[in-house]
């Protein structure tokens, strides 16, 4: 009605003439379809032909191709594809077996199924060998995930537990003091919240004083 009595014409720009859709062309569509379809199979790595032979050859001799993937998978936050490549190299090849196993609990993690990721870095420190130095430095890295994966499942105890024996057996693991601090200051809300800060432990003041630096 209002267009009519003012005599303005419906597609202004036409001359008052309308315009006709241009004759539907799918090649835009399948242009895109193709362009997903590469990008799918480009999601790991690039293809075969652009890696030199001798790399190749050299993964698949040191068996790391597996965990290569897995880690490129993880970086693209492929978590599930990830935790795939991870088992199946957990399961073939030992040397690797403990560095898989805390992998596929940091992927637990990044999807945030804390139980599963706590069940994988427990079942790696089983599998450590405290006797050498690499040993003991590889069983703090893991006690600090699994400090951090306790958290997320509000077990704060246990969680200031593996934490201190991160520490304990890697006094620079700089991560594990953060996170404890972390802990401490998350247990001290809890507290004031509650209307019971007199039960606020010493270690508050320490975690206080470490995130003010």
């Amino acid at each position: 009605g209002f267009r009519k009595e003012y005599s303005v014409p419906a597609e202004p720009d036409a001359k008052g003439f309308v315009k006709h859709a241009h004759e539907y062309d799918p090649t835009k569509i399948l242009k895109n379809m193709d362009d997903m379809a590469k990008r799918f199979n480009e999601k790991v790595a690039p293809p075969t032909s652009a890696i030199r032979a001798s790399r190749i050859k050299e993964q698949a001799g040191a068996l790391v191709t597996d965990f290569c993937r897995g880690n490129e998978l993880f970086d693209k936050k492929d978590y599930e594809a990830a935790l795939a490549e991870y088992e199946r190299c957990a399961e073939t090849v030992a040397p690797l077996r403990v560095f898989a196993m805390i992998n596929r609990g940091n992927a637990f993690k990044a999807l945030e199924m804390p139980s599963e990721a706590i069940a994988c870095y427990q079942d790696a420190l089983d599998e450590i060998d405290l006797k050498t130095p690499d040993g003991r430095l590889i069983h703090s890295f893991a006690c600090n995930n699994l400090g951090a994966a306790s958290q997320d499942d509000g077990r704060l105890d246990q969680a200031l537990q593996h934490l201190g024996a991160a520490m304990y057996g890697n006094p620079r693991c700089y991560l594990a003091i953060r996170n404890r601090a972390n802990v401490h200051m998350h247990v001290a809300e809890q507290l004031e919240t509650t209307g019971q800060p007199s039960l606020l432990p010493p270690q508050h003041e320490l975690a206080l004083s470490f995130f003010a630096k």
